[in-house]
């Protein structure tokens, strides 16, 4: 029998360790070592078994790579709409991935007349902390329906909620007295 013995943690493995046996022909060695950890470092030798015993080679030190990180645009949840007043609301929203790297940008935008808005369109900013998405909305129009989500930008990519839709409160205005007619008049 002939083939290699390896640890992480003994540098001078033995076939108790972990083993892989070579099936080369002749006096090669070579074998293919499977599910190692990554960014590991492992300490291996080549070992051969015959009718006198067991015979090691030298010890040799070796590293697996990392996993390679894929990154894609970061996920963003549904926003939550909250204090709808004449010309402003509140927005809120949960960033549940970054997709691999950092947030450089996030906020909301908004539209009364894309259904599905975009940074292109209106938008305001968040400087929420981790991955929370708050803003309000200002200067918006009175009794207007607006369509706002939330956006994330990572560099690679721009993630973005689901839409949701509200309408400002109608612009209250206060009666003028000259307007109202005297019952008396004639």
């Amino acid at each position: 029998e002939k083939g290699f013995c390896y640890s992480m943690t003994n540098m001078a493995p033995t076939i108790a360790d972990s083993e892989v046996t070579s099936y080369s022909e002749g006096m090669g060695i070579t074998a293919d070592l499977v599910e190692l950890n990554s960014a590991a470092d492992y300490y291996i030798r080549a070992y051969a078994i015959n009718e006198k015993g067991i015979s090691y080679g030298a010890v040799q030190k070796f590293s697996t790579n990392p996993p390679e990180q894929v990154m894609f645009a970061p996920t963003v949840g549904e926003t939550t709409i909250s204090n709808v007043s004449e010309h402003s609301v509140s927005v809120f929203a949960t960033i549940f991935s970054d997709g691999g790297t950092v947030v450089a940008e996030k906020g909301f935008c908004y539209s009364t007349t894309n259904t599905m808005p975009a940074i292109s369109d209106h938008k305001v900013t968040s400087s929420a902390e981790d991955m929370d998405i708050a803003a309000d909305l200002t200067g918006l129009a009175a009794g207007t329906k607006y369509y706002v989500r939330a956006y994330a930008d990572n560099g690679i990519g721009i993630g973005y909620g689901d839409v949701k839709e509200f309408t400002t409160e109608a612009e209250i205005k206060e009666p003028n007295v000259d307007d109202i007619e005297s019952p008396d008049k004639n």
